[in-house]
């Protein structure tokens, strides 16, 4: 299933989703405050000159991979460990991603599949 952008009217928080084709354009439910958002095509179409999407260059939230705010300090130096890279957390213990190899090199250690990663912008 393809991956599209969300921006919440009330918190301005833009983060992605994974949905079905036929189910893009109806709204999701907020990942930081619960409202319902709606797709954001100019995030998915902007260029903020890195040729990365402006939801990458602002960073995206995964619940899938997000982990008890008491872990996120372990958590941290793990991946740091494992991938080399630095993973950026919310205070909800969800990692944030600001590009697709980022997103995919962090699932493959969490031992999670990213069927989304790796389009150049790695």
């Amino acid at each position: 299933m393809p991956t599209y952008l969300y921006t919440c009217g009330k918190c301005d928080d833009t983060f992605e989703r994974v949905v079905l084709v036929v189910q893009r354009n109806r709204p999701q439910s907020c990942s930081r405050c619960g409202q319902m958002a709606n797709r954001d095509l100019i995030a998915e179409q902007a260029d903020t000159g890195s040729g990365r999407a402006k939801g990458w260059a602002t960073g995206l939230e995964s619940a899938a991979l997000g982990v008890h705010p008491d872990q996120v300090p372990s958590e941290r130096a793990r991946l740091k460990k494992v991938t080399g890279r630095d993973v950026e957390f919310t205070p909800m213990g969800n990692p944030v991603f600001h590009s697709r190899g980022e997103r995919k090199a962090v699932a493959k250690a969490c031992g999670m599949l990213d069927l989304d990663g790796g389009y150049g912008d790695a």
